[in-house]
C-alpha cells in the first residue's frame, strides 16, 4: 500500500501547500544537502520523473490483490502537530483519492491516546518529521534503527537493520556516503515511511550583506556577516 501512496502523492503540490512554499519535494530518505542524499524515489515511483502516476499505483494494488477503493485512515494529533497540519492532510487526502484507488479518512486523536496505541500498530498512517542535529545523515538513519522507540513503524527487517548500522564503523567519508545511498535503496524497496517534503532554512538580509551561511550545526553565525 505504501508504494501505491508514493505513486500517487504530488510532492511538488504539497511543498507549495506546506509552510507557504518554505519546503521542497523530498524523493529520498535523507534530505538534499546531506552526505549520501539520493532522490531514489523520483525514478522508481509515480511517473519516474517525480510526478504522480495513477497507472503505477493501480499496478501496485493489483499486485497486492486488494479491493478498491482501499480505505486509508490518516491519524492527526492536534496537540503534537502544527496548526496547518489539517490543511496539509486534506491536500494529501485529495491527491490519494484521485482515480478512486483510495478512500481517505482523517481521524483526530489526543496525545495520550496516540502514545498508548502507536506501539501496538493501531494507526495506519500519521505524520512524522526529523530535525537534524548536524550535517551527518545519522539523524535520519537512527529512527529506523531505534524501531518503535521513535519512529513507531515496526520496521524490523534484520538485514536492513544490519545495513543501517554499517556507516557507524566507516572511517572513510566516501564509503559512508555510499553506505547511506545503499540504505536508501533498501528503504525504497521496503517503504517503512513515505518521504514527502523537506524544510528549508532561510536567511533574509539587506542588499549587499555578505557572509551569510549556516555552519555544520545549521546555526547562522553573526560573526561572519559583513556590511557593505
Amino acid at each position: 500500500m505504501r508504494h501505491a501512496v508514493a505513486d500517487l502523492v504530488d510532492r511538488r503540490a504539497l511543498a507549495l501547500t506546506i509552510d507557504h512554499g518554505a519546503t521542497a519535494p523530498l524523493y529520498g530518505f535523507i534530505p538534499d544537502g546531506l552526505p549520501g542524499a539520493d532522490p531514489v524515489l523520483r525514478s522508481i515511483t509515480g511517473d519516474g520523473h517525480g510526478q504522480p502516476d495513477i497507472t503505477a499505483a493501480e499496478a501496485e494494488l493489483d499486485q497486492a490483490d486488494v479491493a478498491r477503493p482501499l480505505t486509508l485512515t490518516l491519524t492527526l494529533v492536534p496537540e503534537l502537530n502544527p496548526p496547518g497540519t489539517l490543511a496539509e492532510y486534506r491536500a494529501l487526502a485529495a491527491q490519494l483519492e484521485l482515480g478512486g484507488l483510495f478512500q481517505v479518512d482523517i481521524d483526530e486523536v489526543d496525545a495520550a491516546d496516540f502514545a498508548a496505541k502507536r506501539p501496538k500498530a493501531a494507526f495506519q498512517a500519521y505524520p512524522g518529521s526529523w530535525s537534524p542535529d548536524g550535517t551527518d545523515p545519522a539523524t535520519y538513519r537512527m529512527p529506523y534503527q531505534l524501531g518503535d522507540a521513535q519512529l513507531g513503524s515496526h520496521y524490523a527487517t534484520p538485514s536492513a537493520l544490519e545495513l543501517l548500522a554499517a556507516p557507524i564503523t566507516r572511517a572513510d567519508p566516501a564509503k559512508r556516503s555510499a553506505d547511506v545511498r545503499m540504505i536508501q535503496r533498501r528503504l525504497a524497496d521496503d517503504m517503512p515511511v513515505v518521504p514527502l517534503v523537506q524544510s528549508a532554512q532561510l536567511a533574509v538580509t539587506a542588499d549587499g550583506v555578505t557572509g551569510v551561511r549556516f555552519d555544520g550545526s545549521f546555526t547562522l553565525r553573526f560573526g561572519s556577516l559583513r556590511m557593505p
